[in-house]
């Protein structure tokens, strides 16, 4: 099944110390959707991964794209809700599978395990300082800037 995404597998998802699923493989998808969570009187950020949990009412897999501020207490809202979720999805502006984009993505999946168990806000900033860093070189990958 090809979509937006690469397919997931179980085994291709971590738990987190927190218990959160968050997958290694990153969401391919050219353009990022603003985040849903964003409160509509500030400024909206480009969502930075989606979260697909299954909604118990509707009986379908919803689909949140978020952005890395609003995603903790996100996966946190569902889960205090007793929602499932399946997995989190990272945007990626470099499709490819050599091993610097694998590492470079799983880098990124590491960043936002410890992103649900930071609790001081310099923590928290270094964090998105980081995961900004790591996504700007998968973007010069993708530019042919840099392997």
């Amino acid at each position: 099944m090809t979509t937006g995404y690469l397919p997931i597998s179980r085994s291709a998802i971590h738990e987190s110390g927190s218990g959160v699923p968050v997958a290694v493989l990153p969401a391919v998808d050219g353009q990022r959707p603003p985040c849903g969570e964003c409160p509509e009187s500030g400024p909206i950020a480009l969502a930075d991964a989606v979260i697909r949990y299954r909604s118990p009412a509707l009986r379908i897999v919803i689909a949140d794209a978020v952005c890395l501020a609003d995603l903790p207490a996100r996966v946190a809202q569902l889960h205090a809700s007793k929602i499932e979720v399946l997995d989190i999805r990272l945007y990626t502006p470099c499709a490819g599978s050599t091993t610097r984009i694998a590492a470079l993505d799983y880098e990124r999946a590491l960043l936002i395990e410890h992103l649900f168990r930071a609790v001081d806000a310099q923590e928290i900033a270094d964090l998105h300082r980081r995961y900004a860093t790591v996504t700007q070189r998968l973007d010069r990958i993708a530019t042919g800037g840099a392997r």
